[in-house]
C-alpha cells in the first residue's frame, strides 16, 4: 500500500525513469570542479524544524517508522527512521492488519541524522498543500546545459561520494539525472543546512536535493 501523499520517493524512483536514465559515465563531470568540503556528519539542531507528508508504520516490537519508500504488499512494508513522540490515539484513518498499523500523515518535527521527533499535532495529509517536487533552494541554474553524458558522469561521482559515508547528506535514497533541467537530483532523508552547503560547496548548482524531510524557514 502507497498512500496518496505518503512520501512519494517510489513515484520519484519512476520519475527518474522518465528524466534520464542512469548510464556509464562517459565525460567530465559538469560544473565546477571539486573543492576540498567538510565531510563531517550533520550536527544535531533542535530548533531546526522540518515537514513531511508520509507514510507512519508500525510493525511488532519495531517502533513507529517514518516510511520513505513503501512496499506494494498487504500489509504494507517499509523502511525508514524512527519517530519519537508518535501516538497512535492522535492519529485518524490508521489501518491495521496482520499486526501492522500504518497510516499517511502530515508531520511537524525535528531531525537529529537518526531520529524524527513530532513537535506538533499530527494532521491529516488532505490538511496541506502538495509540496514542490525538488529542493526549491537550489533552482535550475543558468547558461549553457551539460550533455547527458557529462550528467551521467557526475551522478556517478555524487554516488561514489554519497556511499562512502561520513558526509552531511546522510544516506541517499536515490539519484537521477534530469537531462531538462540539466541537473542531478539526489534524494536524501533532509535537506540539512550542512547537506545544502556541502552540495553546493561541491557540485555548485548543478546539483539539487529532493528531501522527504524540507526545513521550515
Amino acid at each position: 500500500m502507497t498512500g496518496p501523499r505518503g512520501f512519494l520517493l517510489a513515484v520519484l524512483f519512476l520519475t527518474a525513469v522518465a528524466c534520464g536514465e542512469a548510464a556509464p559515465a562517459t565525460g567530465p563531470a559538469a560544473g565546477p570542479p571539486s573543492t576540498p568540503v567538510t565531510t563531517a556528519p550533520p550536527q544535531r539542531d533542535e530548533a531546526q524544524q522540518y515537514r513531511t507528508m508520509a507514510t507512519v508504520l508500525e510493525a511488532g516490537d519495531r517502533g513507529p517508522r517514518l516510511c520513505h519508500a513503501v512496499a506494494e504488499s498487504y500489509p504494507p512494508q517499509c523502511d525508514g527512521p524512527a519517530i519519537i513522540g508518535w501516538d497512535w490515539d492522535a492519529v485518524d484513518g490508521e489501518e491495521t492488519a496482520s499486526g501492522v498499523t500504518w497510516v499517511d500523515a502530515a508531520l511537524v518535527g525535528t531531525w537529529d541524522g537518526e531520529h524524527f521527533t513530532v513537535t506538533r499535532p499530527v494532521e491529516a495529509v488532505s490538511a496541506w498543500p502538495e509540496p514542490p517536487q525538488e529542493d526549491t533552494t537550489a533552482p535550475a541554474p543558468a547558461g549553457d546545459r551539460p550533455t547527458a553524458e557529462e550528467l551521467y558522469a557526475l551522478q556517478e561521482e555524487v554516488d561514489d561520494v554519497v556511499a562512502g559515508g561520513d558526509t552531511p547528506l546522510g544516506p541517499q535514497l536515490g539519484s537521477f539525472s534530469d537531462v531538462d533541467r540539466g541537473v542531478v537530483a539526489v534524494q536524501v532523508i533532509a535537506a540539512t543546512p550542512q547537506a545544502r552547503a556541502f552540495a553546493r560547496q561541491r557540485w555548485g548548482e548543478r546539483v539539487v536535493l529532493e528531501p522527504m524531510l524540507r526545513p521550515i524557514d
